[in-house]
């Protein structure tokens, strides 16, 4: 993985996607070689880029993985620490199997629901005080993040993974 693993800004296209308004008045964006349905507003079609920019990408920082034990995940690597979650149990994505891609495509959609989880819980530390812990959040437990989110809701014991 980079050193240095990238911020997502969902208020921006994704690479490699255009978005384009229409003789019609309607919002599209291009991406893949297709173009996406009609949005009343560019933030429509932003969204809808990106939505089919995860179907086919890897989060920031994150790999989609086989493991012969456990089946698919995902692994988060940033550089100075480094976790597995096994989301799929099953053959791995040999030859292009319908299994093995359906499996693939669910570990990545819960690759993409993990980083946007801690992206967005980054984002709300980072308007506290401009520390967005990124991307260390990365590769915080789901209870660690609950701790956190329980913690910007009642600025009670301040969580572990913030003392250091």
């Amino acid at each position: 993985m980079a050193e240095e693993t990238e911020r997502l800004d969902y208020s921006k296209r994704p690479p490699d996607s255009q978005i384009m308004q229409s003789t019609m008045g309607c919002w599209h964006a291009r991406i893949f070689g297709s173009v996406t349905a009609c949005q009343r507003t560019s933030a429509g079609a932003i969204g809808d880029a990106w939505a089919a920019w995860k179907v086919k990408n890897d989060p920031p920082g994150m790999r989609i993985d086989w493991d012969a034990v456990t089946g698919h995940g995902f692994t988060v690597d940033t550089g100075a620490a480094s976790i597995r979650e096994n989301v799929v149990a099953g053959p791995p994505a040999l030859g292009g199997s319908e299994a093995g891609e359906r499996a693939r495509a669910t570990a990545r959609a819960a690759a993409w629901t993990w980083h946007d989880r801690r992206l967005a819980l980054s984002l709300r530390l980072g308007a506290l005080d401009g520390v967005t812990n990124w991307p260390a959040a990365l590769t915080w437990s789901d209870e660690q993040v609950a701790e956190v989110e329980r913690w910007l809701v009642d600025f009670a014991v301040l969580p572990e993974v913030l003392r250091t």
